[in-house]
């Protein structure tokens, strides 16, 4: 039988076949949060970033419409989703033998 791969999660699947098809899922979620998280956090820090040193020729102030706001709305993204990671990593982790 030929070896078909369709995704690199498709391969994965065949090589942790013996932990089963649930496990396998909340890794996928929990990578996905926390990849998820990173990314919030890192759009985060390149605005402060921005704000403080300047970024690509151009420097952002607090006082422009919603650069607060979407700072918090990051932070807060970031920390919710990083919080649901370490979750469903747990939970994961309690699953399994």
């Amino acid at each position: 039988m030929p070896l078909q791969v369709r995704s690199v999660g498709h391969l994965l699947a065949r090589e942790r076949s013996r932990q089963g098809p649930v496990a396998l899922v909340g890794l996928h979620k929990a990578a996905l949060a926390l990849a998820s998280s990173l990314l919030l956090a890192a759009t985060a820090g390149a605005l402060l970033f921005s704000v403080w040193f300047g970024l690509f020729g151009y420097r952002e102030r607090f006082s422009a419409p919603y650069t607060s706001e979407s700072l918090g709305v990051e932070v807060a993204g970031a920390a919710i989703l990083a919080g649901a990671a370490l979750l469903l990593g747990r939970r994961r982790g309690a699953s399994s033998p």
